[in-house]
């Protein structure tokens, strides 16, 4: 189900996920019911993620990123950041790779810029 938080929406959807595999989470942002198609760089990234297994022995961060339709998606799963800058305006859709180190439950909190204003989500995923 989506996080809200005020007037936004956040929906996340990810395949099943399993420990030491590359797992991509779609992120898809609506304000007032209508998709955000003006977020902004935050720290020089589409977003910014926090990923920390609930006993916190584990923490992982990664960047969003923003492709634009029709272009290629390099699917290395390295786990190196892909550092290059997200476009001035982008949304309403953003991914991030991630690999989770091992099982378990973690809590993924996701950091948008929009208007000014960051706006954080937070999804709780069990990995296997």
């Amino acid at each position: 189900s989506p996080f809200i938080v005020d007037d936004y929406s956040i929906s996340l959807q990810t395949p099943i996920v399993f420990a030491g595999e590359t797992t991509t989470l779609q992120y898809h942002v609506e304000k007032s019911g209508t998709a955000v198609r003006t977020l902004a760089p935050y720290l020089g990234a589409a977003m910014h993620l926090a990923v920390v297994k609930n006993d916190l022995s584990e923490f992982v961060h990664t960047h969003g990123e923003v492709h634009q339709p029709g272009a290629p998606v390099s699917k290395s799963g390295t786990g190196v950041h892909n550092h290059a800058p997200p476009p001035l305006a982008f949304g309403p859709d953003v991914e991030a790779h991630v690999t989770f180190p091992l099982p378990g439950i973690y809590t993924v909190f996701g950091e948008f810029l929009h208007e000014g204003r960051v706006v954080v989500s937070q999804f709780t995923i069990e990995v296997f």
